[in-house]
């Protein structure tokens, strides 16, 4: 990085003088924000998608990852894309130029430690393997599935839940018990 003034004259102080902080013409290199898959448009989503794929692929080949953690349909699940995608942004943040040199260490450990134990649970919960693929709406729970009767008593008894004393000032609902008000199955 370049200080913004190349003359030596400027680096040289009177003797007492309080040290002016160093300017940089470009600023310093700053991490890139957080990326909140929830609020992405559909067009947001796919040029993320198309970002994280070269990402994926080396983590398969650079740590030998199995399909037991990454199956081969991973970004057919929203659950694997968001994990793989915060694992992209954190390793980026521990790469920064930045960074603590500490950070690369850190993202190894993560990796290994909380990360692949993660996928390796939800591949297991999914039942995805290299024969067969099982869409996420297989594995809701059954008072998530929408047009199901599960889902009809899930919200007849959140509802007479919520107008109880004892549902009191949770959720956005005011002491008086008015509140959000949940409607139907678009609710979920």
């Amino acid at each position: 990085m370049a200080f913004a003034s190349d003359s030596r004259a400027a680096v040289i102080r009177e003797r007492g003088a309080r040290p002016s902080e160093p300017t940089f013409e470009d600023g310093p290199p700053v991490s890139p924000a957080p990326i909140d898959w929830w609020e992405l448009t559909v067009e947001e989503r796919q040029a993320e998608l198309q970002r994280l794929v070269p990402f994926v692929l080396t983590l398969v080949e650079q740590f030998l990852i199995p399909e037991a953690e990454i199956p081969r349909c991973w970004y057919l699940h929203q659950t694997m894309v968001q994990e793989l995608l915060a694992v992209k942004q954190y390793r980026e943040q521990q790469f920064d130029p930045v960074a603590s040199p500490q950070g690369p260490n850190d993202f190894h450990y993560n990796l290994h430690s909380m990360v692949r134990p993660r996928l390796r649970s939800f591949v297991q919960v999914v039942g995805c393997n290299a024969a067969k693929h099982k869409p996420d709406h297989e594995i809701y729970p059954s008072w998530m599935v929408p047009g199901s009767t599960d889902v009809a008593a899930w919200l007849a008894d959140f509802q007479s839940h919520f107008f109880t004393p004892e549902f009191t000032n949770v959720g956005g609902v005011g002491d008086d018990g008015v509140g959000a008000e949940i409607e139907g199955e678009e609710a979920l």
